[in-house]
């Protein structure tokens, strides 16, 4: 053991806070950085081991390739009079295996601590590696609630990245007939305990062990021995939750189920779709929590609904756009039956081009029922085949065939949602059976809509949900082309102020051109039809990020909310609104609710994200980011918000190379991050933001839509006059982010200046 004052490297031990079996843990001082930080130290007879040593090694060198906040963060690897150690930050708190000594968990407590394990897993499975001894012991719950995945002493490389080990509590080790098993019993897989290779579903086995010892106060498969621990694990299922003398939703029981299926195939195919499943739990505000009587009866009654995308099949190449057309103007309203959970596009969509079975769809998207089905387009002829199924008994509810000439895909998506209503009436009872007509054909198109023009129209959101530059400009092409063909067609001038809205919102089109078009288009589709919600958000977004008209905006949204309290983007742009007039709490609330209703939209994801970054709460909005990229890796707006975080903690090596993803990503030269770094290296903070403002300068080409960083440059570097220069083009331009500059923290030493207030004043804000 180490005395204090030991010195290892430029850190100084403290005490001593633990030990595992390949090594102790200290808490030291860096003396460079001037921080506590936890150092673990290999024993000496390990340390004097090749291959121990190699493992310890390759731990710190694949921890150290993962970011993220679910994640121990690993600083430093060194040696000291021939004892390897290495440097990790330190933490405060519990093991997740010294809570549950106390017994079991509140069911959402142990679901939110699932979610967090479920998005440190997926960062960790996104760089090819494998944990494989997830368990109590292995996560940690700081004193501010954060949880830590710690010890990647087992975990192995799938990808390019290498494969891990640790210092950390010693695993049960055994040999096998097809190779040596790793792993702790009692969490390990099935496929891990007979010593075959193991995949990310392994980890996802594993955490559905501490999920169910959470909520349950047992193990999952605890018996008198280990042989008899793996025996259950191979052979048997464990006890239901519901027996096991707690209540926890029904839902939340079978995702759990679904994470101990035997095989790895049947089990979630990835931690971001577990993720999601207990974020769904989380946000169901109908889940109820009942014993395992009420449990059975649970199906009378359908709740949830999922719409999942048709498979299309034939010789059209425009099927795929059918399909997903079809599918999406269900959802849209089916939703706005009362009391019916429809789970938004986004969510549904992410079983298109996958291969599943309907139960294991329910647990995924925790629905009472699914609705699928198949288009074939053979010349001028289209077949749609759709089915509805109770999940829990896998029974159909519902089903039938349509043939309709090809053109008359409108006419087919109106009968489906009028069987579909009639069908779920009996099992929302009988006396809202006239209600539920009436609220399904106020959301179907006019039947008098031209059928090329609907075409179009289909065309158009297909594009739009692309949500990238090329996609909001075909989708702008394919609405106009509706609307051209039908001038009458609200849904399509919603949809082209949808289109201009996002792409302006964005910066993909200046501000200047788009905005203007956008509130055109969606005040044509209110004259139309008054009560389209998507018409009146879009009105409400341009009100707030171009006209500066915060009456409007508000009256706006809040129409927009009362027509359509279940579409997200409402909410998000709600949000977005009350962070301009510095309502911090309110609208992280609302931000919240855009969440719970679509987990899957990146705007959702990082409207959450923004309002905890303005609130400082950087590891919360860090959080949120790695979700959004979880989505779309490539995600320009995540990017750059990852940046700007570790700009904002003072890592700037980390912030220039987060910067070269961002560059790429938003079409500039990823180049500019090694002339970022370099100036930071050469010149430091200075060196930093000097280099960043000559490569805005040299790649923006006299686009306005970098001004706005420009501005916080120079407030980083003290060049006031610079500041103010570049905030009055902003407000030339009208860019979007100005609405923010109240709550920006670039901007906090220069909120006095009266120049500062003279801006807030001509935007209203003042």
């Amino acid at each position: 053991m180490l005395a204090s004052g030991t010195r290892l490297g430029h850190y100084q031990v403290i005490d001593r806070i633990g030990s595992g079996g390949m090594g102790e843990v200290y808490r030291a001082r860096d003396a460079r950085l001037e921080r506590d930080v936890a150092v673990k130290v290999l024993s000496g007879e390990l340390a004097a081991s090749a291959e121990a040593l190699g493992r310890f090694e390759r731990e710190a060198k694949a921890v150290a390739a993962l970011s993220h906040p679910n994640i121990l963060a690993i600083h430093d690897l060194g040696i000291q009079d021939g004892m390897p150690f290495s440097v990790t930050e330190l933490l405060e708190g519990e093991s997740l295996g010294g809570r549950l000594v106390r017994g079991p968990m509140p069911w959402r407590e142990a679901a939110e601590i699932g979610v967090a394990v479920a998005e440190g897993l997926a960062a960790a499975h996104a760089k090819g590696i494998v944990h494989r001894d997830i368990k109590p012991d292995n996560l940690f719950i700081t004193s501010e609630g954060r949880v830590k995945i710690l010890d990647f002493g087992l975990a192995r490389s799938t990808g390019a990245v290498a494969a891990a080990t640790s210092a950390g509590s010693a695993p049960t080790m055994m040999g096998s007939g097809a190779g040596v098993v790793l792993g702790t019993i009692g969490y390990m897989s099935p496929e891990q305990a007979r010593g075959l290779e193991v995949g990310v579903q392994s980890d996802i086995f594993s955490l559905g062990c501490v999920l169910y010892e959470m909520v349950a106060g047992r193990r999952a498969f605890e018996r008198g021995t280990p042989t008899d621990t793996l025996a259950a694990i191979l052979n048997e299922a464990p006890q239901p939750v519901s027996k096991s003398g707690v209540q926890v939703p029904s839902e939340l029981a079978r995702v759990v189920e679904h994470c101990l299926e035997k095989a790895p195939s049947a089990r979630f195919q990835s931690a971001t779709d577990l993720a999601f499943a207990l974020r769904a739990v989380l946000s169901d505000s109908g889940v109820g929590v009942a014993p395992s009587a009420r449990r059975r009866s649970a199906r009378s009654s359908i709740r949830s609904l999922a719409v999942l995308p048709f498979s299309s099949h034939g010789d059209d190449p425009e099927n795929d756009y059918l399909s997903e057309g079809i599918a999406e103007g269900l959802i849209n309203r089916l939703a706005q039956i009362p009391r019916l959970r429809v789970v938004p596009r986004a969510t549904a969509f992410r079983f298109k081009a996958r291969d599943f079975d309907p139960r294991t769809a329910a647990a995924e998207l925790n629905v009472d029922a699914l609705l699928s089905g198949r288009i074939v387009s053979r010349g001028n002829v289209l077949t749609v085949q759709a089915e509805l199924v109770d999940t829990a008994t896998a029974s159909q509810l519902w089903g039938h065939r349509y043939t309709r000439e090809n053109c008359h895909c409108l006419e087919i998506e109106d009968a489906l949602a009028d069987e579909i209503t009639a069908a779920l009436a009996p099992r929302l009872g009988a006396r809202k059976t006239a209600r539920l007509a009436k609220k399904a054909e106020a959301q179907q198109p006019s039947a008098q809509v031209d059928a090329d023009a609907y075409r179009n129209y289909l065309r158009g959101r297909y594009f739009y949900n692309k949500w990238t530059p090329e996609g909001f400009g075909k989708a702008i092409e394919f609405f106009q082309k509706a609307i051209d063909k039908d001038p009458a067609f609200a849904s399509a001038y919603a949809g082209l102020g949808d289109a201009y809205g996002a792409a302006a919102y964005y910066g993909y089109v200046p501000p200047h051109e788009a905005m203007p078009r956008a509130n055109f288009a969606a005040s044509r589709a209110i004259e139309i039809d008054p009560g389209l919600s998507e018409a009146h958000a879009t009105l409400g977004l341009t009100a707030m990020f171009h006209r500066w008209d915060w009456a409007l905006a508000e009256r706006e949204l809040a129409r927009a909310i009362e027509l359509d309290p279940k579409l997200a983007t409402n909410h998000v742009y709600h949000s977005l609104f009350l962070l301009s007039q510095g309502q911090l709490p309110e609208a992280l609330e609302a931000a919240r609710r855009a969440e719970q209703l679509d987990p899957l939209s990146l705007l959702a994801v990082t409207g959450v994200a923004w309002n905890l970054f303005f609130s400082g709460d950087l590891d919360g909005a860090v959080a949120q980011i790695y979700r959004a990229l979880a989505l779309d890796p490539e995600f320009p707006e995540a990017l750059g918000m990852l940046a700007r975080v570790a700009e904002v903690r003072g890592q700037f090596a980390e912030a220039a190379e987060r910067l070269r993803a961002w560059l790429k990503a938003v079409g500039l030269a990823p180049g500019g991050a090694d002339v970022v770094s370099e100036g930071f290296r050469h010149g430091g903070l200075t060196g930093y933001w000097r280099a960043y403002l000559d490569v805005l300068e040299r790649d923006e080409v006299g686009c306005p839509q970098f001004a706005y960083a420009r501005a916080a440059i120079q407030a980083k570097l003290g060049n006031a006059d610079a500041v103010f220069h570049a905030l009055e083009e902003c407000l030339a331009e009208r860019l979007g982010m100005m609405v923010f500059i109240k709550i920006d923290p670039a901007f906090a030493s220069y909120r006095t200046d009266p120049r500062f207030q003279r801006l807030l004043k001509s935007m209203d804000l003042a």
